[in-house]
């Protein structure tokens, strides 16, 4: 009994708030796209999530007294039914499994706070870099479904300026600072902590490539215009 209660006992202890006690366990925040996911799962229903493992943790600590034998041959309860019924540790398992359910759900909400960037890794960047050519801009979602259906009310096609490519460029400058501020660790409760380190770094990736896309359109633009231009020159001293 003491040695069960004195595992269970440092979960408890550990996962109490009150006792300010450093993250005792870590989940990492990842971009797997097109979703968010959290390693290991935060989801209740996951095997291999979070929640399960704790669970087995507790589990293999109370499976510690059916490992010592009944004395009395004909007992047929072992020492693991005595231990399971023993009340204070009914108390502290059911204050781990409270305190998991109130950070999942913390940890949840906390990830949706991202879900304002997920245009970066759902929308085809191929395909807005095609309208935004035709029409000197990004088009939302109303504009692009007129374009489609040919209404007379949709955006006329447009070259985009050089100011339209500095609005865009710097934009995802502007975005790429605003990401890499984030926190690169969250805590909830004081003893579960999110490493958003994984996340944070895709993102990053991710705008780079937005960014890298328009300045590579300009310098592609820039080396064919200056080749035609040489080439016109080439032509213009061989006709003199």
């Amino acid at each position: 009994m003491k040695t069960v209660g004195v595992s269970v006992g440092y979960l408890a202890e550990n996962m109490d708030p009150d006792n300010n006690c450093a993250p005792l366990f870590e989940s990492r925040l990842e971009l797997v796209e097109p979703n968010l996911v959290f390693v290991p799962s935060l989801n209740p229903e996951d095997p291999m999530g979070f929640n399960n493992m704790l669970i087995e943790l507790m589990r293999d600590i109370m499976k510690m007294a059916t490992l010592i034998k009944r004395l009395k041959k004909n007992e047929k309860r072992n020492y693991g039914d005595m231990v399971k019924e023993n009340q204070d540790i009914i108390d502290m398992r059911r204050e781990i499994l409270n305190g998991v359910d109130r950070v999942m759900e913390e940890a949840s909400l906390f990830c949706r706070q991202f879900e304002r960037y997920s245009y970066l890794w759902l929308d085809d960047r191929h395909e807005c870099m095609e309208y935004f050519l035709e029409y000197g801009r990004i088009l939302d979602v109303d504009e692009i479904d007129l374009v489609l259906m040919k209404e007379p009310s949709a955006p006329q096609p447009c070259a985009p300026t050089i100011e339209a490519f500095r609005e865009q460029i710097d934009n995802y400058e502007s975005l790429f600072n605003e990401i890499e501020d984030i926190a690169p660790f969250q805590i909830f409760n004081s003893w579960f902590q999110v490493d958003v380190r994984p996340f944070r770094q895709a993102l990053l990736n991710t705008v780079c490539k937005w960014g890298n896309m328009f300045k590579e359109h300009l310098v592609n633009t820039v080396t064919n215009n200056l080749m035609d231009l040489s080439c016109f020159i080439r032509k213009a001293d061989e006709g003199l």
